[in-house]
């Protein structure tokens, strides 16, 4: 008995001097998956996360022949949320017919401010302005490229006996628009990082944007140049008709390299997809215009023929162009009637079309830089024409058309101007 009032003692005492019993060092009295916790002055202050995003209206298949992915394409980026209510934005620039006949310059008009400025002085057009579906003979003149910061435009000019490129810097101040270099050549195309630019003059030139530094890459043939989106080579289309052989090879100083083996009638529209990967092309076969791509990352360069996969009539189209998103294309095709074109637009991904628009003469498209809208040249029976500009986000409604008096041409997105 008195041992135990001893211990009642003892534990009376200790509660009244403040003392604690303390758990074993091998008990713990957080959970085992716990984090220890932080210091007070390095605990994050949470931020909090809008529920309020927008969804876009889906877009419905029109048709579909495969739902597996076609084509590996990498680069892509994601599709911006639309705004709450569908508004345009963006700069866009066309060839424009001027009141006199066969006068005409490059306009840029702003959607947002709906007016126009004149980029170029006016030329006179000669026999070699070809409109985009008359592709059995070559382009002489008058394709014009923006350099990739959108201060520098480079247009191909063809004067009475040979071809010129005017190099305008649309930053520059003045009432008069006129070009600041001038070379003698064709086939003007841009490095991506704007400070060099290519052309053909019997060979394949470069030179830096200031005029400055020229150099003679190649005294090879080339048709059509082309400077890789994000590489440092050039990609021509070389043209042997003795032979009847067409092909593309790159070029990097005094290195050549052939990059395709296909039979072919002839090889139009060179294009890049926007990482680089691809090369896309028009191969005629047959009198037929065969959408075709080719890998560039493989040794092999093996080649895609689209048609192949795609229902799509491959008889007469006119244009194609890529989304920046490296997914999705568009096409201007010819419909089941002759002399009727609509545009479709196709997911190298899923295999689907997931657009097609009535029928209508379509003449040329670009998408914008952020792959939102879709701007295409309508013709009006040789009266007027329209600039009409789809949302891709709200179901590819038409969001802007715009009229004019006259003819134009070859509508394509300004590049908004960055530095350099």
């Amino acid at each position: 008995m008195l041992p135990m009032i001893g211990f009642i003692i003892i534990i009376v005492w200790l509660t009244l001097t403040g003392c604690a019993i303390l758990p074993q060092a091998s008990e713990s009295i957080l959970p085992t998956d716990a984090p220890a916790p932080l210091p007070a002055t390095l605990t994050p202050t949470s931020t909090p996360i809008s529920t309020n995003t927008a969804t876009p209206t889906p877009v419905q298949p029109t048709s579909a022949s495969s739902t597996t992915p076609l084509i590996p394409v990498t680069g892509q980026t994601a599709t911006t949320q639309p705004t709450a209510e569908p508004a345009i934005s963006g700069k866009i620039s066309f060839w424009a017919e001027l009141e006199d006949t066969d006068q005409w310059a490059i306009y840029a008009y702003d959607l947002a401010a709906d007016s126009e400025e004149r980029l170029t002085q006016t030329i006179q057009t000669f026999d070699g302005f070809l409109e985009p579906d008359n592709q059995w003979t070559k382009f002489v003149g008058y394709e014009y490229v923006w350099s990739p910061n959108g201060k520098l435009l480079a247009v191909d000019v063809l004067e009475t006996e040979r071809n010129v490129i005017d190099v305008y810097d649309i930053t520059a101040q003045g009432e008069e628009p006129a070009p600041y270099l001038v070379l003698p050549g064709r086939e003007p195309s841009f490095h991506p990082e704007t400070y060099r630019i290519a052309y053909i003059d019997s060979g394949i030139n470069t030179l830096i944007t200031d005029g400055t530094v020229p150099r003679k890459l190649s005294y090879k043939n080339c048709d059509q140049l082309l400077y890789s989106p994000t590489e440092d080579y050039i990609l021509c289309e070389a043209n042997f008709i003795n032979d009847g052989d067409f092909y593309f090879f790159a070029v990097f100083e005094d290195k050549f390299i052939r990059v395709s083996y296909i039979n072919s009638d002839h090889l139009i529209f060179p294009k890049w997809s926007p990482n680089g990967r691809y090369l896309s092309f028009f191969n005629i076969q047959f009198l037929e215009k065969k959408l075709t791509l080719i890998d560039i990352t493989k040794s092999d360069f093996p080649q895609i023929n689209l048609f192949e996969i795609y229902e799509i009539n491959q008889k007469d189209a006119r244009d194609f162009a890529w989304h920046p998103n490296n997914q999705l294309i568009a096409l201007i095709e010819e419909r089941d009637t002759a002399g009727e074109f609509g545009i479709t637009v196709f997911d190298l991904i899923s295999g689907k079309i997931i657009f097609q628009s009535k029928t209508g003469d379509f003449k040329s498209l670009n998408w914008s830089p952020d792959g939102r809208f879709l701007a295409y040249h309508l013709a009006n029976n040789g009266s007027s024409d329209s600039l009409v500009i789809l949302d891709a986000e709200y179901d590819y409604q038409i969001i802007s058309r715009i009229k004019f008096e006259g003819s134009i041409w070859y509508p394509t997105w300004i590049p908004a101007q960055t530095s350099p």
